[in-house]
């Protein structure tokens, strides 16, 4: 097949002339076989690249290099359209070719994921579900309990209250008792009761089969009795409850004379005169949840 059109024809015998010779080559032009109309036209007599006629098959693997391509030229939107929650990353260890990788929304992150991503809501909720959760009680003011031996009398005001955040958890109450009381050197003795759902208060962690022994958290002794107070601190832990995350759990603190009939006076002193020479304190009962 012809490539060109002759710009002149010569006949048989015919003399060969310069200007012949001129036209045979200025005046030849492509002919049409010389394109293939896909990838390739002919434009004013010139074989010129079809505008989009470059197919894929034509273009060598090797000759695609990272110089060709132009500066911001590779776009999100030429990216292979990936699954949801997935980036493109390397979690193999070592050196690797770009894969999905996924992105987990738990807010209990129970996947334990070594290679996947967290979503920043569940991160927070996570830290938000184990940060500490404490709640605290504190009596300012004054209170005498009632008289009696061996009679458990509530003290007013410490009644911490919490929202539990999981189940299975376990929960620590501390005491701080600043207290006076007739007779100390018998003994004040000290218990913590708790309330699950605004239910009954029930006792916890006492020692059991005391015979005739009085079973308590903490007791305090003072010979002293009069203007001075003590203070008793302590913590007492609450174990095995069945109970379900969102569920409340209250405590409260009660104390006794162990062998007197005296009062017991919180946050004051016994005999209590309005100077100086008298003192007053505070008393704190504080629960938190201690995550299993």
């Amino acid at each position: 097949m012809a490539v060109l059109s002759k710009g002149t024809t010569f006949a048989t015998g015919e003399q060969v002339t310069a200007t012949k010779l001129n036209n045979l080559v200025d005046s030849s032009t492509f002919a049409s076989g010389a394109v293939d109309n896909v990838s390739t036209q002919l434009s004013s007599g010139a074989i010129i690249v079809k505008d989009g006629g470059i197919s894929t098959a034509k273009i060598v693997d090797s000759n695609v290099t990272t110089a060709k391509i132009a500066d911001s030229n590779v776009t999100k939107a030429k990216i292979e359209n990936l699954a949801d929650y997935k980036v493109l990353g390397n979690v193999s260890g070592g050196a690797a070719a770009p894969a999905e990788v996924a992105i987990l929304d738990e807010d209990d992150m129970t996947s334990d994921s070594a290679t996947a991503l967290a979503t920043q809501q569940s991160i927070k909720a996570y830290v938000d579900l184990y940060k500490p959760n404490v709640a605290l009680a504190s009596k300012l003011d004054t209170q005498v309990t009632a008289s009696g031996e061996n009679v458990w009398n509530e003290v007013t005001g410490l009644n911490p209250s919490l929202t539990t955040r999981v189940s299975g958890s376990s929960f620590r109450v501390s005491a701080s008792m600043s207290w006076c009381a007739t007779s100390q050197g018998y003994g004040v003795a000290w218990k913590v009761m708790y309330s699950l759902n605004g239910g009954s208060y029930t006792d916890f962690s006492l020692p059991t089969s005391p015979g005739n022994k009085v079973a308590v958290h903490a007791v305090g002794f003072d010979g002293d009795v009069g203007s001075w107070l003590d203070k008793n601190t302590f913590d007492v832990f609450l174990t095995g409850l069945s109970y379900s995350a969102g569920d409340t759990v209250a405590f409260k603190i009660y104390t006794q004379q162990v062998a007197g009939t005296g009062s017991v006076y919180i946050n004051r002193a016994e005999v209590e005169v309005d100077n100086n020479d008298y003192v007053r304190g505070i008393s704190t009962l504080q629960a938190e949840e201690i995550y299993a």
